[in-house]
């Protein structure tokens, strides 16, 4: 028996020999792909010129005024090196609580699906319930969408104060149009009172005129009788005195 097993007549490949077998595999005949950068920057400052559509962008449908779906405004401040504006506060409520029940077709596409849920105009998605929704236009694709980063401007010392003196005076007005409520519901509640008082006063009146009508009637019909009565007895003393 061969003592040595294996088939391959030289044990020892040339270096020639092993360089071919790696050709053959195609492991060191693939070169790098490289992008010239700057021939693609032109490019993308062409496409934004010309107001093309970027590719796998998809084409946006009209837009409700919502304060979700508001871009951030042209020249606003952002981060040192960012095109982006800081992170803008929510100034009011979403008013989820008045969709509730409701529906409203903003979608064709998704009315013609039958899909229901929250549908954001800006990132065209539809989103299958309010706590999606909220947690989307959080979210960094929406909000880098509408030109905005994730990070907050940081609070100033004079930033702070305007805060703190926005909220007093959102607090003063709050507190003169409760206050004019007040007075509001107050004066309500006083003129309410006069017309209940006024309307007692003439319902008194109109029992008193009611009353007033009725002995007047009574008083003509005994009247009318005492009349008839004494017709009556005169009619006959005429017939006993006849012969």
């Amino acid at each position: 028996p061969n003592p040595n097993p294996n088939p391959n007549p030289n044990p020892n490949p040339s270096p020639d020999t092993m360089s071919s077998a790696k050709d053959i595999q195609g492991a060191l005949n693939v070169e790098r792909r490289t992008w010239n950068k700057e021939e693609y920057e032109a490019r993308a400052k062409e496409r934004i010129e010309n107001g093309e559509q970027e590719e796998g962008d998809e084409a946006l449908g009209p837009v409700r005024d919502r304060e979700e779906f508001r871009h951030a405004s042209a020249g606003a401040a952002g981060p040192l090196g960012s095109e982006r504006a800081f992170l803008r506060a929510r100034g009011g409520d979403l008013g989820l609580d008045e969709m509730v029940g409701r529906t409203t077709i903003v979608a064709p596409n998704a009315a013609a699906n039958k899909q229901g849920g929250w549908f954001c105009d800006v990132c065209q998605c539809m989103l299958r319930d309010s706590v999606s929704y909220v947690d989307h236009i959080n979210g960094r694709k929406h909000q880098r969408k509408l030109g905005f980063s994730m990070r907050s401007e940081r609070a100033t010392l004079g930033s702070v104060k305007d805060r703190l003196a926005a909220h007093r005076a959102r607090k003063a007005a709050d507190d003169a149009l409760r206050a004019k409520r007040r007075r509001q519901s107050a004066a309500e509640a006083e003129r309410e009172q006069i017309r209940d008082y006024e309307a007692r006063l003439e319902e008194e009146a109109a029992e008193k005129r009611a009353a007033r009508e009725a002995r007047k009637r009574q008083k003509l019909e005994e009247k009318r009788e005492r009349e008839a009565a004494a017709a009556a007895e005169a009619e006959e003393e005429e017939e006993g005195m006849d012969p």
